[in-house]
């Protein structure tokens, strides 16, 4: 007859954030494509710019896509039922959107950096920032095998009062919340006024919990009387 015992354990760490990750969004609008695109360049030149003006190399700035979309408008006409449909489509202009970002290991001085020189960039353009850890699959791991090692102690006591011992690991599973690991520390909008956009949050990142829920499962075997403690 198969004996086994079910042990689970949820075990966390605070671990301080080691990168900074900025999403960055560049968005308007202009008649034409061809406007659209020179818009959307001037804007790059000018957060490149920016970037180096702050001491920060204008190579840091990663464009992950751009995308032109047409503005239409419907008119509508009435068929010989009454019923309304689209006789014709009216572009009204073009809107063009990128989706930029920045990966650095953070380092003094780096966020507030970036922070001023993407607020000086226009109403054009808008970002994130948050905090990370760059090796979070090493943490996991880590924090995974003191789990199971918790689970083995349990089971260990389990098996020792019910006159049995741990002859081992049958089954384990974890679960890792991937998203703890990701600390929002502020969020700018270029749309704030010109006047708070030289005022740079104070930047104090939390130290991120990162937690493992590990359930596992232990064969046993009953032990003969003579070695029963």
């Amino acid at each position: 007859m198969e004996r086994t015992i079910d042990v689970s354990t949820n075990l966390s760490m605070q671990v301080p954030p080691d990168t900074i990750n900025v999403d960055i969004t560049i968005q308007g609008t202009s008649k034409t494509r061809e406007e659209c695109t020179a818009r959307y360049n001037a804007l790059l030149k000018t957060m490149k710019d920016a970037l180096e003006q702050n001491g920060l190399p204008a190579s840091i700035l990663k464009n992950n896509r751009y995308s032109v979309t047409s503005h239409q408008v419907n008119r509508y006409k009435k068929d010989n039922e009454g019923d309304y449909y689209v006789s014709e489509k009216i572009i009204r202009g073009y809107i063009f959107q990128a989706n930029l970002s920045i990966k650095q290991h953070l380092e003094e001085d780096l966020v507030e950096k970036i922070w001023k020189a993407l607020s000086s960039c226009g109403n054009e353009v808008t970002f994130s920032v948050e905090f990370s850890i760059e090796n979070d699959d090493a943490i996991k791991n880590n924090l995974c095998i003191d789990a199971v090692i918790a689970c083995r102690q349990k089971a260990n006591l389990l098996a020792k009062t019910a006159e049995a011992k741990v002859v081992g690991l049958k089954y384990a599973d974890y679960d890792f919340k991937r998203r703890d690991l990701t600390y929002t520390a502020c969020a700018q909008s270029a749309f704030y006024k010109s006047d708070s956009r030289n005022q740079v949050p104070a930047f104090d990142p939390s130290d991120i919990d990162v937690n493992c829920y590990v359930s596992t499962t232990w064969d046993i075997e009953l032990l003969p009387p003579d070695d029963l403690l």
